[in-house]
């Protein structure tokens, strides 16, 4: 008995001593990879391309529970050491681009929300790749830009501990519909007492998508309410596919007297029943819900066939700027930041 025990004995140490090596060669070529995958100054992480390509770097873009929006820089990761986050990320951009999306979601968010409160912790994240030339004057030129992840937190899991939550990863943004505010293809006049309102293209705003936004002038206190007499802007667009699809506009509300749109489609507003889609943040945000009315906040429009339609904006009350319109049938998508538009309207 005694040998048999001193056999299991060895057999043990030598199982042990197998786990223990394998931990340190992974350890090792993980911390041997931070030499080409150094944090660049600002919200991302690169890696270092031999000479005659480009750099390979990723931008992380959040919101927290809180409904702020973030860009993630090396320090909000704060539950380890610099180094090993280096590594750590590397390994899980490796291991998840195209393979394993809510393992790397999962593992991200779970680190930046440690030691947080459950306020600030992510309940979205984007992971964006680019492909960047250097300009030789030392600056970097982006030659490509792609959102690899957009995942979150399942609604149904939103108020558990960190370690009960479920993640999803979302439908990619070239599914959606992204048109710029001020590519509308036609602006009515208001009537009633909206008549001496109207919308103009402005460059005044820092943050809107290309540097234009679409804002609602002269700002003298006029609003609407419940009706639908305020100067409209309207999107013709070809849709491909008819179906329910979710409205989300980035709009940028200053005070609570100039924070307001309605939007609907042909002609019929979807966002009546008390104060429109608003928000008074003093940012930029995307904003998807008309609250407070009765039934679902989430503003949705009926695409009834596919085909040719006008997506249409009424002022509800003037000085609120709007940027960027998104429309989805991905009722979990969350858009974050600018989106490119790509040219779905017409």
């Amino acid at each position: 008995m005694a040998h048999l025990s001193n056999n299991a004995t060895v057999l043990r140490r030598i199982v042990s001593g197998g786990i223990v090596l394998y931990l340190a060669v992974q350890v090792y070529v993980g911390f041997a990879q931070v030499e080409s995958f150094p944090f660049t100054h600002g919200p991302m992480f690169a890696n270092a391309p031999p000479p005659d390509r480009p750099a390979k770097r990723y931008r992380f873009e959040g919101i927290d529970a809180s409904g702020r929006e973030l860009d993630i820089v090396p320090a909000d990761f704060n539950r380890m050491k610099r180094s090993v986050i280096r590594a750590w990320i590397k390994v899980l951009l490796t291991a998840s681009e195209g393979r394993n999306p809510v393992r790397f979601c999962t593992g991200l968010m779970r680190a930046y929300d440690t030691r947080k409160s459950p306020a600030d912790w992510l309940v979205e994240l984007r992971v964006v790749r680019q492909l960047v030339v250097s300009s030789g004057s030392g600056s970097d030129e982006i030659v490509d830009e792609t959102t690899i992840h957009e995942c979150s937190v399942a609604a149904e899991s939103l108020g558990l501990p960190q370690d009960q939550r479920a993640f999803q990863v979302l439908t990619p943004l070239d599914q959606a519909i992204v048109i710029e505010a001020e590519a509308f293809t036609e602006a009515n006049a208001g009537t009633g007492r909206a008549a001496a309102s109207r919308w103009e293209i402005t460059q005044a705003y820092d943050g809107a998508s290309a540097g234009w936004a679409v804002e609602w002038i002269p700002n003298v206190g006029v609003a609407t309410g419940d009706e639908t007499i305020g100067p409209r802007l309207d999107y013709r667009i070809d849709f491909a596919e008819a179906g329910t699809y979710h409205v989300w506009i980035r709009m940028l509300g200053r005070t609570t007297s100039d924070d307001s749109v309605h939007a609907g489609l042909d002609g019929e507003a979807a966002t009546l029943g008390n104060a429109g889609m608003t928000d008074v943040s003093g940012e930029w945000h995307w904003e998807g819900r008309a609250p407070g009315r009765d039934g679902d906040p989430w503003v949705t429009v009926n695409v009834e066939p596919a085909g040719p339609h006008v997506f249409n904006v009424w002022m509800r009350e003037d000085g609120t700027v709007i940027d960027q319109i998104l429309l989805t049938t991905d009722p979990r998508l969350r858009p974050m930041g600018v989106i490119p538009a790509n040219g779905r309207e017409r």
